[in-house]
């Protein structure tokens, strides 16, 4: 094997994870010996499979050159392995059958303190590359998608599939955003559909015969059963290695469009009874139609609420026009399919005090006693109605306010009017940003908005403020795109910057009002920035809360080992909510869902704690060991406490 060195980083990866007593197998194995050809997707020809002795998991590595050593492959499978499922944890040991292997992966293991050793026989591997390869020999038997397709159709259908994956259709149309199918019409074929692609996981559409259907399944009102018994056409991508071998062949013999990452184009119908059944001709033709109108509209054709488009398929010119319901009907306090969304009183509560504060700003009080006199009087204790706003200003603002009602497409929209009627509307900004999927443009959205939040409120507003914000109703648009814009840039890696523009949030207003000190300790943590977060943890030194208290025992173990200090703030942790212990340390998994809401001291706070923490008490040596003994201890203690009574 020549070039056998690998990379110092995935062997500083590898060892920054704490140490397991699992025993992992490994081995490179050659794809071309299997019956799946290359899809052209960029599929490598060899690869490195490891698998876990105890959990049965696998990982796996790409060889990207056949000519070269398979070792930054074999780091590439070890290190998917160990991030594949929390707790993060490197292996004790690692099996091999291969001397040549041994002789190159040994020494490099053995720098991250894991044993290598040489075996005559790997038989849970064995087991584990049988069964891939006899799901391969049974996708060699199953029918393609496409078999009833000829070569031209097929053909217009994946370019129709590359036009969406290219111009990203789920940028502007959220999974709740029910579309109509206005014409072509025919009772035949599904009338509605929505767009899947924001949440980053599933791209494509869904195809439902009712309205209602789709709402229903918007709100989780449906059970297996009662989905099984509805026709749904579905359009998607998949891997290469999840269609059956027909297709992939096909699509490397006529050289059809591959898109998406390389993912393949997937549609089929669920039949009412579950069974899956293809798309005829016909039914192919219906939805490629539908494809390219949606995926060629205008953000302005889509706030029309109906538009039409002239679009070339297989059958032809075809004029499709479509229609978002939502958006034709009557704005009012529908919230739609979800609900209203989080925070909808906040901005009531907003709406109000502007309110209040403009009838007070009219007044002309001669002392502050008239003031508090004419709040006794007028406004407490009374509901206070807005009036109907008169500046541009004011517009947006209500425009903004009712856009917080929505989770659809109705909320996009009233943002882009109320940045129409007042450019400098940074809330607007602050809406189009959370609504964005793509890190990239949401952090541009961001940045506007702040830049409008500093015109609306003036240079000499800021210096006046700063120290206090949020107490003053005009620097509120400007905190929320500052903090939106943080946390932005912290989720697409930027996070030195994320993290200084917390430090700013907190310097403009201490009181914190916003929970910045919640999402900045961690990344200080997490970077290894130990003083600032002493210094953070000691702003806020009567915040007993979870994610405080543990946050404070990481960073004395991080600074001073088992120390008394760390033994002591591990104890107040502990009596700030002890349920947060069995999620760090893996005794209980964390939910996929974190709740909305928690108590204090309650098992919701701690998911959340943990959630926050987790990443960084992995990435600190030695700190869920500390806290694994730590948890023995008090189970010793507690099992002597009852036997003493």
């Amino acid at each position: 094997m020549s070039d056998t060195s690998v990379q110092q980083e995935p062997l500083d990866q590898l060892l920054r994870l704490p140490a397991g007593d699992d025993v992992w197998q490994l081995r490179a194995v050659s794809m071309r010996e299997w019956p799946e050809p290359d899809t052209g997707a960029g599929r490598p020809p060899d690869t490195v499979l490891v698998i876990s002795k105890d959990q049965g998991r696998m990982g796996m590595g790409v060889v990207r050159d056949t000519h070269t050593s398979p070792l930054p492959a074999a780091f590439e499978a070890l290190l998917s392995l160990a991030r594949g499922r929390r707790p993060f944890l490197r292996p004790a040991s690692v099996e091999v059958d291969d001397a040549s292997l041994h002789v190159v992966l040994g020494p490099a293991l053995e720098a991250c303190g894991i044993a290598c050793r040489l075996e005559e026989r790997m038989d849970l591997l064995d087991g584990a590359i049988a069964t891939m390869a006899g799901d391969i020999a049974d996708r060699a038997q199953r029918p393609g998608l496409y078999s009833n397709i000829e070569s031209a159709q097929l053909r217009s259908f994946a370019e129709a599939m590359a036009l969406f994956s290219e111009r990203r259709p789920w940028l502007h149309l959220s999974a709740v955003d029910v579309i109509q199918i206005e014409a072509p019409s025919g009772a035949r074929h599904p009338a509605w559909f929505t767009v899947n692609g924001g949440s980053g996981v599933h791209f494509g559409l869904i195809f439902v015969y009712d309205r209602r259907d789709l709402i229903n399944l918007f709100r989780g009102e449906y059970s297996r059963s009662h989905l099984d018994q509805l026709e749904i056409w579905s359009v998607g991508f998949v891997s290469g290695r999840e269609m059956p071998l027909s297709d992939v062949r096909r699509w490397k013999q006529d050289a059809l469009p591959i898109s998406l990452a390389g993912r393949l184009p997937h549609a089929s119908r669920q039949l009412a009874g579950g069974e899956l059944a293809l798309l005829t001709s016909k039914q192919l033709a219906h939805v490629e139609a539908a494809i390219r109108a949606v995926s060629l509209c205008t953000e302005d054709e889509l706030d029309t609420g109906r538009w039409e488009r002239l679009v070339v398929t297989s059958e032809g010119d075809v004029t499709v026009r479509l229609a978002v319901p939502a958006l034709l009907e009557e704005e009012d306090d529908d919230a739609g399919p979800l609900g209203p969304p989080m925070g909808r009183e906040l901005w009531r509560n907003e709406a109000t005090m502007r309110e209040i504060s403009r009838l007070m700003s009219e007044q002309k009080f001669e002392s502050p006693d008239h003031a508090e006199l004419f709040l006794q009087q007028h406004l407490l204790g009374r509901v206070i109605e807005p009036r109907e706003p008169e500046t541009p200003r004011e517009r947006a603002e209500a425009m903004v306010q009712k856009a917080n009602l929505y989770q659809d497409r109705r909320r996009t929209r009233l943002a882009r009017r109320a940045l129409s009627e007042w450019p400098d509307c940074a809330d607007a900004y602050v809406i189009l940003a959370q609504d964005m999927p793509d890190d990239e443009r949401a952090v541009e959205l961001y940045r506007q908005g702040v830049a409008a939040g500093e015109r609306a409120m003036g240079s000499a507003m800021l210096a006046e403020h700063a120290g206090h914000f949020w107490g003053a109703l005009e620097t509120r648009p400007y905190m929320r795109a500052l903090a939106g814009l943080a946390q932005t840039l912290i989720e697409s890696g930027n996070r030195n910057e994320g993290v200084a523009l917390y430090r700013e949030l907190l310097r403009l207003n201490p009181a914190d009002n916003q929970g910045i000190r919640t999402l900045l300790i961690p990344e200080l943590l997490g970077l290894s920035r130990y003083a600032e977060a002493r210094e953070v943890l000691a702003e806020f030194a009567a915040d007993y809360s979870a994610g405080l208290q543990w946050s404070r025992a990481l960073v004395e173990f991080a600074e001073c080992g088992d120390s008394p200090g760390a033994q002591e703030a591990l104890a107040v942790a502990m009596r700030a909510n002890t349920h947060v212990l069995k999620y760090l340390v893996g005794s209980s998994p964390l939910p996929r869902r974190l709740p909305s809401e928690y108590r204090p001291g309650g098992d919701d706070e701690a998911q959340i704690a943990a959630a926050e923490l987790l990443k960084v008490y992995e990435a600190v040596p030695g700190s869920l060991e500390w806290l694994r003994a730590a948890r023995l201890n008090a189970k010793k203690a507690g099992k002597a406490k009852r036997r003493a009574r």
